[in-house]
């Protein structure tokens, strides 16, 4: 697992021969590289994450009785992930498109 780390405190630095202090950084854009070539860019940082399990958090319908491994709270979770990632798109058209991308390969045409 890659692990990107942010600073929640101010620095102190010396530029031009005189000290400064660096406001801290809480967001960084991080690139990883695959081991297939790809490059991956990720956002770093306490907020991001938090802000991503409070939109799904919201999102779950679960009640006192539910396991922590249940295949309907993994669904859930997927679910309400899936709809994070495309919040500002519309999801009956990425729908479509996840539809058509798993009937790719799952369906061929036949040869004329």
């Amino acid at each position: 697992m890659l692990h990107d780390a942010v600073v929640h405190k101010k620095t102190r630095v010396k530029r031009g021969g005189k000290w400064m202090w660096l406001k801290p950084t809480y967001v960084k854009i991080s690139t990883h590289k695959l081991p297939d070539g790809r490059k991956l860019k990720v956002k770093a940082g306490a907020q991001i994450i938090d802000r991503a399990w409070r939109f799904i958090k919201d999102r779950l319908k679960r009640n006192q009785q539910v396991k922590a491994n249940s295949s309907l709270l993994a669904s859930q979770i997927r679910s309400a992930q899936y709809e994070y990632w495309r919040r500002n798109d519309d999801l009956r058209e990425c729908t479509g498109d996840l539809v058509k991308e798993y009937m790719r390969g799952f369906a061929k045409r036949p040869n004329k």
